[in-house]
């Protein structure tokens, strides 16, 4: 099935409403594989839930466009790759737990089917 472009770039999706505490950002610290290393302490402050700080690539996953799996819009969603989120724009540091909502579409297509 071929894309949908123009209902692709048409689609608007609602914000994202997200929650996070610092349990979330342990586990997907764990899930990226920090803290393997036994020796190196400083990953660790990544995997501590009590001086926890968020891995810089966290922020990427939190208004993630999900959504996009409808069949009405041609992708496969097995063959999709996030390679660049240049709009991400984060004001202030993330908080150690709190609530936020991500504003979120598509402003580029690129296929090479």
């Amino acid at each position: 099935m071929a894309l949908e472009n123009a209902k692709l770039m048409a689609f608007r999706p609602a914000d994202i409403p997200v929650a996070y505490t610092a349990r979330d950002y342990v586990l997907y610290s764990i899930a990226i594989g920090i803290g393997m290393g036994p020796v190196d302490a400083n990953p660790l402050r990544f995997v501590d839930a009590r001086r926890i700080a968020a891995f810089p690539t966290r922020a990427t996953t939190l208004g993630w466009l999900g959504r996009l799996t409808d069949p009405e819009f041609g992708i496969d969603e097995r063959m999709v790759v996030l390679a660049n989120r240049p709009g991400n724009a984060f004001h202030c540091s993330t908080a150690k737990r709190g609530e936020i909502a991500f504003t979120s579409g598509l402003a580029r297509l690129r296929s090479n089917a």
